[in-house]
């Protein structure tokens, strides 16, 4: 019954973000999206804000819920305020919350960039967990969305984050989306993939998004 009511809370959250996302893009001003993965391991709820706060200040939110099909359920999150340097590259504080590390403050850089229909995120931030043993997260991000026909496009995007300490390699995490596009919405076979200590791990299904 727990785990059913979890799956439905997820749902609902997925739902409602559909329900309320307006009918055109957002202004400049803000963005965001939410996104729904369901694989033959977990059900994943995907949610994320953005927004100007001033010239060249943002401020961008994160948090990803998941609940597995044994009844556990996890979660990951962070906010993070951003000040543009020069056009595409910004440099950042951050804060991380989570189960097992709590809140973890950290800073770094990170570089945007667009072409044509090519997206590109990279970023490098030092976390503060334990000073003992500082250790720094790298991500990239690439989405390419192509026009296939009048409002309908392919949708190909790549995410992968990897946590490194003094000690070498800790975590990596890369999710994998493929599909079609049409207005704000996408869908699609989706890929979780997780390497640690404890080996390779795999989550496959398919994910529904919308961009607002």
């Amino acid at each position: 019954m727990a785990l059913k009511q979890k799956l439905n809370r997820m749902i609902s959250a997925a739902a409602l973000c559909l329900a309320l996302a307006p009918s055109q893009p957002a202004s400049a001003g803000t963005y965001g999206s939410a996104e729904l993965m369901s694989g033959h391991k977990s059900t994943t709820l995907d949610l994320k804000v953005g927004a100007e706060l001033a010239p060249r200040v943002g401020l961008f939110l994160r948090n990803i819920s998941t609940v597995d099909y044994k009844n556990k359920a996890d979660y990951f999150g962070f906010g993070e305020l951003t000040y543009n340097v020069v056009e595409g590259l910004n440099v950042l504080v951050q804060a991380e919350v989570s189960p097992a590390s709590g809140i973890v403050p950290g800073a770094g850089a990170e570089y945007i960039a667009q072409v044509d229909n090519l997206s590109v995120y990279l970023a490098a931030v030092g976390t503060f967990a334990n000073t003992s043993s500082p250790q720094v997260e790298l991500i990239a991000v690439a989405g390419y969305r192509p026009e296939l026909t009048a409002g309908l496009k392919l949708v190909l995007n790549g995410e992968t984050f990897t946590l490194v300490g003094l000690e070498g390699h800790i975590f990596s995490a890369q999710r994998i989306r493929a599909g079609i596009g049409i207005g704000q919405f996408e869908a699609g076979p989706a890929l979780n993939l997780t390497e640690s200590s404890d080996g390779v791990s795999y989550d496959l299904g398919g994910s529904v998004k919308v961009n607002f």
